[in-house]
């Protein structure tokens, strides 16, 4: 796992803060590594790995039905005394109403929580009143050229070979970990997109011709 500094260091700012720590961005640009490697750092720091609630809202373990109050609950469930517990919640606008949930826990329960998301039910300017006041939007982004030369550290090529990569294939960290040659490359950010453009913006503009 190659560390991303500026986003452990800002998440290291807030941590502890009273505030929802919202990390936003496309499809695959990291966001949910950011949280693996934050439940490092805080068990690096000190906190016990069971006050570590790590969970993923894609998983094939929850129903498609699943409620905020279903999400409270469980999370409650697993908080088995009033110490103070850390929530790492990944992609959680697969869930109606999760701004309830995470509100209650941030109001109800001795919680630090972190979660991402990269739809449009995410926006800023949209997130419900819910969190209005309570949160702080961090913006991930893909790689940029600093970043996927750490990547590619172990490779042989020269800086400016590896800038002409960069500005071919983009900095998706899938591609820039792999060995991809440039057609396979393509065809994987061509899925990203087109993963963003029909689940994001066509079905919530219910857009049916694209």
């Amino acid at each position: 796992m190659i560390i991303r500094p500026q986003y452990m260091n800002m998440l290291k700012n807030y941590r502890d803060v009273s505030l929802v720590k919202i990390l936003l961005g496309i499809r695959r640009c990291g966001k949910s590594t950011i949280l693996d490697m934050l439940r490092d750092d805080l068990q690096q720091s000190g906190i016990a790995a069971d006050h570590i609630i790590s969970m993923c809202y894609t998983s094939e373990e929850f129903d498609d039905g699943m409620t905020d109050k279903d999400m409270y609950n469980g999370i409650k469930e697993q908080m088995t005394d009033a110490g103070r517990y850390y929530l790492l919640l990944d992609e959680v606008q697969e869930i109606d109403g999760w701004e309830k949930a995470v509100n209650s826990l941030l109001e109800n329960a001795n919680t630090d929580i972190y979660v991402t998301g990269s739809n449009s039910k995410l926006m800023s300017s949209e997130i419900s009143t819910y969190l209005t006041g309570r949160y702080i939007s961090i913006p991930v982004y893909t790689l940029s050229f600093a970043e996927y030369l750490d990547f590619k550290k172990l490779n042989s090529h020269s800086t400016r070979e590896l800038f002409n990569e960069y500005l071919r294939l983009g900095g998706f960290p899938i591609v820039a970990l792999g060995n991809f040659d440039e057609r396979s490359a393509y065809q994987i950010v061509e899925g990203i997109y087109h993963s963003a453009i029909s689940n994001d913006i066509a079905k919530r503009y219910h857009i049916t011709n694209f």
